[in-house]
């Protein structure tokens, strides 16, 4: 005989984990600092996040730049072959 056991404790919420080091985050403290006031390439960006104690894979920091630029943050040209990003025209907000 398989007993049935009442669920009466309410179900535990999920912890979340702060986004404040998320690759995208990353990017934009590198647009705020003006990092892009040139045109940097995919290698570029993850590079810089290496130096600053960061990994991150290079399709997801193509994929955060690529969003980034959908959001007008930035603005990316392929002259050379590869995509360069450069600051956008729209600023980034801050944070309050």
């Amino acid at each position: 005989m398989v007993k049935r056991v009442k669920m009466t404790e309410k179900k535990r919420s999920r912890t979340h984990r702060s986004r404040a080091n998320s690759g995208r985050s990353l990017i934009i403290k590198l647009i705020q600092a003006d990092y892009f006031s040139t045109y940097r390439s995919v290698s570029d960006v993850v590079s810089e996040l290496e130096k600053k104690g960061h990994r991150f894979d290079q399709g997801h920091t193509s994929t955060d730049l690529l969003r980034l630029t959908q959001k007008d943050y930035l603005v990316r040209d392929n002259a050379s072959g590869n995509w360069q990003y450069k600051k956008g025209t729209v600023d980034v907000p801050t944070e309050s």
